[in-house]
């Protein structure tokens, strides 16, 4: 229900955008409206201006600011540029008069509220002035000057006021009549909340002590004076009236845990639980119905509070679950029904504390806890049963933190964590709901050794649930029908569907793993599961033999395990043979270097293996791994095979992987001979950037760096680029081009420069390049082909204005070479002319604060 009322709202500022970009045209011929940043599936579906626009002008002296409704953005831009603007040529009406009027009516009104509010603050000033001046009348004369002091508070209302007279009154308690001290209750039984804070440091030690601390609770309540008041009344439990709890429990709950702003992200909330948990061990009762009864609100911000303080009263005493754990579940998985929020990210910040606050509660009563999340689960919509599951991921995040740090060995998590993984575990497999899946796959990923005897206890039911879902997933082929046409969408979810059973698979797995990893016991149990090789269909041994690198890591685990990759290497099944390989790739080379000549033997073999699934597996561990030297010629051939197998095909990824296995080959020889190098430079050559020119290559092209012809191919493919990312690794190989090797490309590099010259990074790029092989000459054509690529207008003045610097810079550098001072010391003058300018016009741009 939140995704669609984004939705919705996204439309309606759409809508309010189009009439805006209406208006806009009106107004002026020269004005348009230009988009910042990528385009959403909503505005494609729509057709909408959604996302940031901005109102511009190649005659605006002032730049502009993108904004999400882009009224906001054209009403500025008037103010900036518009008024008085000779070069305006009206279109039509309705124009942008028409938001700026709306915009001054705005204006009006608030300055109107303003002054009327203005008005009543001093009428209210005035009105306690004369209360004080009677009452000073009747005191004492040390009495008289607190009050004046009195007087400055209330109308400065600043802190060193309060200080003075909070200090005033502690050196001379005598000044406290009783008649000034009915008035400090008096103010603060009122509603005027101007002394809340002095007013209760002030009257600490009065005789009527049950009076103020009811002042503190009336401060709890209505939100002033919020961490005094908590102090002052958990210093006088004993006159606590239990009847003011409840509606003051709002106020403890804030200063336990205070709301945190969206992009604070630290783990701790930062407030004093003390005062909370202290009437809640002194008044559980009333504490447990003022938090209930907060709980019932629909404010996102109260909600958030009662949730955060519930979780803390948790830690305390398991009271605490069984009063507030059916509460707590309900609203998780009907959250986006009980609570009003605007946008999605505050419902994720309530269900995050709902959640972090269950789990909790979990690791005290996981038994208690996971009935009841189950009840709720049964009612629940798809994404409350995400909601719900996500609870359980939070519960193992605990086993999954300092990861580096001695595991916590209490008996109540470690029980937690069983229940946990059970419940998971039947989830993966019971449900369908692909954010419940998600949850599963998120709990499983990486556990950390906390959860080591618990998935050793859960062993046996973590491998037959990866039996179950690897029987599922057979049981998901694509039926063909001659009649039918094929559905695409049903193939799509089907094939998603079987795309999560397999990570489900792998993510149990490797949990049973981590059990089997506790032991002795709990190896021989693994072990035993696996010798009933011929009871577990191919693809399940296959999957358990990809996952069992961490047993191979250990001694025990490599005897254990090492007849069942050899077996799998040699075995009749192509997926596991496969299995074998990637279960090799990561173990280490160190590790690897320990194993029987016959598995070395085996993963050569695999090379020329003529399943696609297991070459591909074997050319993936030869990357990853080192082979002893006299397996470099049986290497290199198998790689030649599949070089020319796969040259020229659909697979331009898996070539490249070839081509890398081929390099590291060489890589024990020093540089590649200029013979192989142009033989693997010429396959690199019929390889698309959008294939070369993805992270993680860079280390692997700059091996062909010192080959003929590699910098006409690097230049070349600076041409070629069509996505941003792309062009940036390009640069990033034109950058590492050792000296010299620039000059015989000249009219390649000024014809790639033409048909990119506003690029700033591209055009700096090759005036470094050139300028460091003494090519100054060149130099000064690319930075003039960049500055040509802004027109001389207001709108592009700062652009063509940066342009021309690193022109200038060029032009120094090479007359500070040749000793032309004279003419070095002009364009010097001339460049902090330009510098001038470009502050003039930030300085400009100002004048004009969006905000």
């Amino acid at each position: 229900m939140s995704r669609e009322r984004d939705i919705e709202r996204a439309i309606r500022v759409g809508e309010r955008n189009q009439d805006a970009k209406r208006l806009i045209h009106n107004w002026c011929r020269h004005a348009r409206v230009e988009k910042f940043g990528g385009t959403g599936l909503i505005e494609i579906q729509t057709g909408l201006p959604i996302g940031h626009h901005a109102m511009v002008c190649d005659f605006a002296p002032a730049s502009g600011m993108a904004t999400w409704l882009l009224e906001e953005s054209a009403v500025c831009f008037h103010d900036a540029n518009c008024v008085g603007c000779p070069h305006r040529t009206p279109v039509t009406l309705p124009n942008l008069a028409m938001l700026v009027a709306q915009r001054d009516a705005s204006r009006q009104d608030a300055e109107k509220r303003a002054q009327e509010a203005q008005r009543s603050k001093e009428a209210a000033l005035q009105a306690r002035a004369v209360v004080r001046a009677e009452l000073r009348a009747a005191l004492p004369m040390l009495a008289k000057t607190f009050m004046d002091d009195l007087d400055r508070l209330d109308a400065e209302r600043n802190e060193q006021a309060a200080t003075r007279l909070i200090e005033s009154a502690r050196l001379a308690p005598e000044i406290l009549v009783p008649a000034l001290t009915e008035y400090l209750f008096s103010v603060l039984e009122d509603d005027d909340h101007w002394l809340e804070a002095a007013a209760l440091s002030i009257l600490a030690d009065t005789p009527d002590q049950r009076r103020l601390v009811r002042c503190a609770m009336k401060c709890l309540r209505q939100g002033y004076a919020l961490d005094l008041a908590a102090a002052t009344v958990t210093q006088r439990l004993d006159h606590i009236d239990s009847a003011d709890i409840p509606k003051a429990v709002i106020g403890l709950a804030y200063v336990a845990t205070p709301p945190r702003s969206e992009f604070d992200h630290s783990p701790h909330d930062g407030g004093d639980p003390n005062p909370l948990t202290q009437l809640a061990d002194r008044f559980p009762e009333p504490v447990e119905r003022g938090l209930l009864a907060l709980l019932t609100h629909r404010d996102q911000l109260q909600v958030g509070v009662t949730i955060r303080a519930m979780g803390l009263l948790f830690t305390r005493s398991e009271r605490w679950v069984r009063s507030f754990l059916r509460p707590l579940a309900a609203h998780l998985s009907r959250l986006d029904v009980l609570v009003e929020t605007e946008h999605e990210s505050e419902l994720q910040r309530i269900a995050h504390d709902l959640q972090e606050a269950l789990a909790r509660a979990f690791l005290i009563a996981p038994d208690l806890v996971d009935a009841e999340l189950m009840r709720q689960f049964e009612s629940a919509s798809a994404d409350g049963e995400g909601r719900v599951a996500e609870v359980y991921e939070h519960v193992l995040r605990h086993g999954h933190r300092d990861r580096d740090a001695k595991p916590e060995s209490d008996p109540s998590h470690t029980q937690a964590f069983r229940v946990a993984i059970r419940r998971l575990a039947s989830l993966s497999v019971t449900s369908d709901n692909d954010a419940v899946t998600q949850q599963v796959l998120d709990a499983f990923r990486h556990p950390g050794e906390a959860l080591v005897p618990a998935a050793r206890a859960a062993m046996d039911l973590l491998l037959g649930t990866a039996a179950i879902l690897d029987s599922k997933q057979k049981a998901l082929q694509p039926k063909t029908g001659f009649l039918t046409p094929p559905d695409p969408l049903a193939e799509m979810e089907m094939a998603n569907r079987r795309s999560n059973l397999w990570y489900l698979r792998a993510a149990l797995l490797e949990l049973a793993i981590l059990g089997a990893l506790a032991d002795t016991e709990g190896l021989a149990h693994f072990e035993a599961f696996l010798s009933q090789r011929g009871l577990l269909g191919d693809t399940f041994e296959a999957a358990i033999v990809q996952e069992i690198a961490p047993l191979l890591a250990t001694s025990a685990g490599l005897k254990a395990m090492l007849p069942y990759l050899y077996g799998a290497m040699v075995g009749a099944s192509a997926a596991g043979r496969a299995a074998a390989a990637d279960a090799l790739k990561g173990i280490g080379s160190q590790r690897f270097a320990d194993l029987p000549a016959l598995v070395l033997d085996n993963l050569v073999l695999m090379l020329f293996d003529p399943y696609v699934i297991v070459h591909k597996a074997g050319v993936r561990a030869l990357g990853q791994l080192r082979l002893p030297t006299h397996f470099s010629r049986v290497v290199a051939a198998a790689l030649d095979n599949l070089i020319v197998a796969y040259r020229g095909g659909k697979d331009p990824e898996f070539l490249l992987e070839c081509i890398k296995a081929k390099v590291t080959t060489y890589r024990g020889e020093g540089l590649l001979s200029e013979a192989q190098g142009q033989v693997l430079l010429a396959l690199i050559a019929e390889l698309g950037p959008s294939v070369l020119l993805r992270s993680g290559h860079r280390y692997f092209l700059r091996q062909f760096q010192h080959l003929n012809g590699w910098a006409a191919l690097v230049l070349g493919w600076v041409g070629q680029c069509r996505q941003d990312y792309e062009l940036t690794h390009a640069l990033e190989l034109v950058a590492d081009l050792p000296p010299g090797m620039c000059a015989p490309h000249i009219s390649v590099i000024l014809q790639v420069v033409a048909t990119n010259s506003t690029n700033l990074q591209l055009c700096s790029t090759f005036v470094e390049l050139l300028t460091r092989d003494q090519a100054w000459k060149v130099a000064t054509q690319v930075a003039a082909l960049h500055v040509a690529a802004f027109p001389d207008t207001v709108y592009q003045r700062a652009r063509r204005l940066h342009a021309q610097q690193l022109e200038r810079r060029v032009r120094f550098e090479y007359l500070i070479s040749e000793q032309q001072l004279d003419e070095g010391l002009a364009l010097g003058r001339a460049w902090i002319q330009a510098e001038d300018e470009l502050e003039q016009l930030l300085k400009n741009d100002e004048k004009f604060p969006f905000f």
